[in-house]
């Protein structure tokens, strides 16, 4: 009992449910920024993208403050060196020196800043691109996986992590958003004293440019929406061109010319649309650079209608002229960082559609009812359709499985059985009052409670470049793991002989000193892995199939003679297999044909008895002339 507590606590830390508290604490940040929006939701987003680097921020404040000072400084030193120089300056010349020197040194010491300002920048962007990160992998939390396995989710988390991509730069361009609005405010003000109307004309006739900013955020999203499937397809065949498995099949069948031929036709469709869109951007940035010019010449008529009056000094004349530069360049700076807040809106639209979509559950019921041990499982009336296809996966399907035990679950192709195992495993979206766990509704319980309690192993499980301990344990790797000894004394044939007392031997062939394996090596530690949680509800979907078959039977009555007080679910085209469990249900077109003790099953006429004695594959038809070959 102590040593399945232990690993119920493990698999708490694998499901990230005792996360520290400065985690946890972030991740609130994010959630508060999900529900609001505007001003509040930018600021909680600043907030999470500058976790762990407050620092940098502070620096880059002190920096916000101090480049909008300086320029004041050599604002005025500027107005007084061009004024001294357009007066008698005999027994002046020390004067304009000391100015001189003096725009010199406020030169360098921008120059010194502005330096500054870059290297601080570029290490807060590190930051805060790590942080994009965490937060895209604290936003998959799929409460089902039946809208997860479509294409649809690849699409939808696609376009989201475009718009995630923008929000890495949402802190830098807050920063650059108040510090070009100081150095704008600080020339105003001084530009203002000599005339208003100066500033005014600058602010006109920037308008332009502040709209097509935002147009053009808009329009960004709308051209990865376009480009979206081509660009994952193009990144798929990318893939395949490089990957190892895929190179062999490359050499066996000559296909490099057909995968190069679908990379270009993707990859000309993404260049076709970025030239046609980079076209249409930089005509539309065209027609408003002409207000430039015409900004240009209004405000310098009003700067010599100022001097021809005689409002103005020549040294006024020079300073705001030379004042008017920087001006328009923070104003264009800040009009450009702005574009964040449509990023920002864009995103948390699609945040709330994708969140709707893919990671809640759709019952209102509340789901908070505690498991402590699953004892039964039971099925009612389930019809189960996947989102994307038009056929019924499962109809009417019943089962009630009471007692502790094995179930073996048998069928053609496409029967239905791997959907039924997901189901009992808690893994679909399904009706409300179909699956119940104790005689209680799968949508009242907690699914975290509840996904420590099953394990799986799949057809299509992972295989983890990783060390050999990692991939079984999915942990980081210590000393002494209790559980992990107890799987490599009791079941030695899961692993690999020359690793045995190597748990520490990274496997695959993606990193260096990195061990290959064989299919069936690979197959045997995804079943490792799903014996090491130690659950009440174990299910083996086809997860011996690439075992030879004296290894898979012996393996298989270890493992049902280990589990007989617990629940195990074997699905299997192998009939033999099947027979050593205690209930065995066929299923035929996503239905239940028929359910018992397999030897009551082989007793009389039906199904499995059927084809159990021809032992022909279920999906192998009778009529194709086999019957003499196998049997």
């Amino acid at each position: 009992m102590g040593l399945r507590n232990q690993c119920r606590r493990a698999d708490r830390n694998q499901l990230g449910l005792r996360q520290p508290q400065r985690i946890r604490r972030s991740h609130a940040t994010v959630q508060a920024a999900d529900r609001g929006n505007g001003m509040k939701a930018m600021l909680h987003w600043c907030a999470y993208l500058s976790h762990g680097a407050r620092r940098l921020l502070l620096c880059s404040i002190a920096l916000m403050i101090a480049l909008p000072v300086l320029s004041w400084f050599q604002f005025q030193w500027s107005i007084r060196f061009f004024n001294q120089l357009t007066e008698d300056m005999q027994g002046k010349l020390p004067l304009l020196l000391g100015l001189l020197l003096g725009l010199v040194a406020i030169k360098l010491m921008e120059s010194v800043l502005t330096r500054w300002n870059s290297y601080i920048q570029e290490s807060m962007s590190h930051r805060f691109l790590r942080n994009i990160d965490t937060y895209q992998f604290e936003l998959i939390k799929p409460s089902d996986i039946t809208r997860v396995e479509t294409p649809v989710y690849q699409q939808d988390w696609n376009l989201l992590k475009n718009n995630l991509s923008k929000l890495g730069q949402l802190l830098q361009s807050a920063i650059s958003i108040l510090k070009d609005a100081g150095i704008v405010i600080v020339y105003a003000y001084l530009i203002m004293a000599q005339s208003w109307l100066i500033v005014v004309a600058i602010v006109v006739f920037s308008i332009p440019n502040l709209i097509y900013v935002w147009k053009h955020a808009s329009r960004l999203d709308q051209f990865f929406a376009r480009i979206s499937q081509a660009q994952m397809e193009a990144s798929r065949v990318t893939s395949f061109l490089i990957m190892p498995l895929a190179l062999k099949e490359m050499l066996v069948f000559a296909a490099k010319p057909f995968f190069l031929s679908k990379w270009r036709t993707a990859s000309d469709k993404v260049l076709g649309e970025q030239q046609r869109f980079t076209k249409s951007e930089h005509t539309w940035g065209a027609l408003v650079d002409l207000f430039s010019p015409l900004k240009y010449a209004a405000t310098h008529a009003l700067l010599l209608y100022l001097l021809y009056r005689g409002d103005m000094r020549i040294g006024d004349y020079l300073a705001i002229s030379a004042a008017l530069v920087p001006l328009d360049n923070a104003l264009r700076s800040f009009i450009v960082s702005t574009d964040s807040f449509v990023h920002l809106k864009l995103f948390q639209q699609k945040r709330a559609r994708f969140n709707d979509r893919y990671m809640t559950l759709s019952s209102d019921v509340r789901a908070d009812a505690p498991l402590d041990e699953i004892r039964s499982v039971r099925l009612d009336a389930l019809t189960f359709r996947y989102p994307d296809r038009e056929a019924t996966a499962l109809r009417e399907v019943s089962l009630d499985w009471q007692s502790p035990g094995s179930i073996a679950i048998v069928g053609a192709n496409g029967s239905g059985k791997s959907t039924l195992a997901k189901v009992l495993a808690g893994l679909h979206r399904m009706e409300e009052s179909r699956l119940f766990f104790n005689g209680t509704a799968l949508e009242k319980l907690d699914r975290s409670a509840l996904m420590q309690r099953i394990s799986i192993v799949s057809q299509d499980f992972v295989k983890y470049p990783m060390s050999l301990f990692e991939n079984i344990t999915l942990s980081v790797l210590v000393e002494h793991d209790p559980q992990y000894e107890y799987i490599k004394n009791r079941y030695p044939e899961l692993i690999p002989s020359p690793l045995l007392h190597r748990p520490e031997t990274l496997l695959g062939n993606e990193q260096l000193n990195a061990v290959q394996l064989s299919g069936g090596q690979w197959q045997r530690i995804a079943i490792a892995r799903g014996l090491y949680k130690d659950c009440d509800l174990l299910i083996l979907d086809e997860a011996t199939s690439e075992l030879d078959s004296s290894t898979e039977a012996a393996l298989m009555g270890k493992i049902l003679t280990d589990r007989k007080a617990r629940l195990t679910v074997i699905v299997t085209h192998n009939l033999n297999l099947a027979a050593l469990a205690g209930t065995v249900v066929v299923m035929d077109n996503g239905q239940i044909v028929e359910q018992g003790p397999p030897s009551r099953l082989m007793s009389g006429p039906s199904r499995f008895r059927q084809l159990r004695e021809q032992q022909i594959p279920l999906e192998v038809n009778p009529h194709h002339g086999f019957q003499s070959i196998v049997s």
